[in-house]
Order: structure tokens, then C-alpha cells, then sequence
């Protein structure tokens, strides 16, 4: 059975707003609070995975999970050479998530790296 390293990058959102020429008028509410980051809690950075090989790829299934702000849209990918591999998903009512993804290497590699935006 071969092994696929699995290396987790955690990246920082921007938050996207439409900006106007014309500025609204000024309230004194209360600024809003920052999101929170987005956290991988599973798998670990480094970790080392089980997988398949099939012809001169390998191929592993990996079960991501980690937190968020509620309702916020995440994308992941991994690098996975010429095939694609990534998806969405979105965190729950009390910001945790989970996703499913099937990480396959370029050839002749044994590693994918996985970026969660």
C-alpha cells in the first residue's frame, strides 16, 4: 500500500464589498466584528494518507473538517497536476464544516497539496 502526504495550507479571506462613488450617510453603529479565520481542524498539516494506486497516479480519499463563520462558502483544491480536484461547501449555523475530497498526485509525484479559502 503506498502512502500520500497530504500538506494543508490554511488561506485568509477577503471580505468583498461594493464601493460607491457616492458615500452613504454616516451613522454611529457600532463597527462590525471581524470573521473569524477559517480553521482546518482535520486532517492535520503534514499528515500522511492511505492511498490507492491506479496506474502511475495515486489516488486518496481525504475527510476535511474545521471552523469558520456560520454560513460562510468555502472552496478547496488540492494541486493535483492535470486532473481537478476541489469543491465547495459551507459552514453551518455555528460555523463548522466538512467536506470530502479524492486527491489524486501528477505523475510520478507523491505528494498533493491542499489550499481551504
Amino acid at each position: 500500500m503506498r502512502r500520500l502526504a497530504v500538506i494543508v495550507l490554511p488561506l485568509t479571506l477577503a471580505a468583498c464589498g461594493s464601493t460607491s462613488p457616492h458615500p452613504g450617510p454616516r451613522s454611529h453603529a457600532t463597527s462590525p466584528r471581524p470573521r473569524p479565520a477559517i480553521r482546518i481542524l482535520a486532517p492535520s498539516p503534514g499528515r500522511t494518507l492511505t492511498a490507492q494506486r491506479v496506474g502511475s497516479r495515486l489516488h486518496a480519499v481525504a475527510r476535511l473538517r474545521g471552523s469558520a463563520a456560520p454560513g460562510q462558502q468555502l472552496a478547496f483544491r488540492g494541486g493535483c497536476g492535470r486532473s481537478r480536484c476541489g469543491g465547495l461547501t459551507f459552514a453551518d449555523s455555528h460555523g463548522r464544516w466538512r467536506a470530502r475530497i479524492v486527491l489524486v498526485t501528477a505523475r510520478s509525484r507523491r505528494t498533493v497539496r491542499l489550499a481551504v479559502a
